[in-house]
């Protein structure tokens, strides 16, 4: 058995969900940005060795988009192939 919402109830429902997240602005030595900053001066070690985060982005990254381009590859020589 289904409820129906009433017009205030959606009106409701729509002010709480358009809400804006407050916004803060964190600052200090645990803001995300400055882990980031951190993080991107020291050295990550991988299996491969100590990457800049650059690199091991690279690295992390290379996989799926293979991935990708196979399925890409076999679905174009399915189309072609049937």
């Amino acid at each position: 058995m289904s409820q129906r919402i009433t017009g205030p109830e959606l009106a409701e429902i729509a002010k709480v969900t358009a809400e804006p997240a407050p916004n803060r602005r964190e600052t200090g030595a645990d803001s995300p940005a400055r882990n980031r900053q951190r993080l991107g001066r020291r050295s990550i070690m991988t299996a491969t060795g100590p990457l800049t985060a650059s690199e091991a982005r690279i690295q992390v990254l290379t996989l799926p988009a293979l991935i990708v381009l196979w399925g890409v590859v076999v679905a174009i020589i399915a189309a072609v192939a049937f």
